[in-house]
């Protein structure tokens, strides 16, 4: 959510926008890895 004097940064939504791929990411290959989530 933006603040409403738009005052945000861009990098601060790439920057989230990056660390939800790689949480998705990660969570995807221990889920398919034969160890599972250990």
């Amino acid at each position: 959510m933006r603040p409403l004097s738009g005052v945000t940064p861009v990098w601060y939504d790439e920057y989230n926008y990056v660390l939800l791929c790689n949480g998705n990411l990660t969570m995807v290959i221990k889920a398919q890895s034969p160890a599972g989530f250990a």
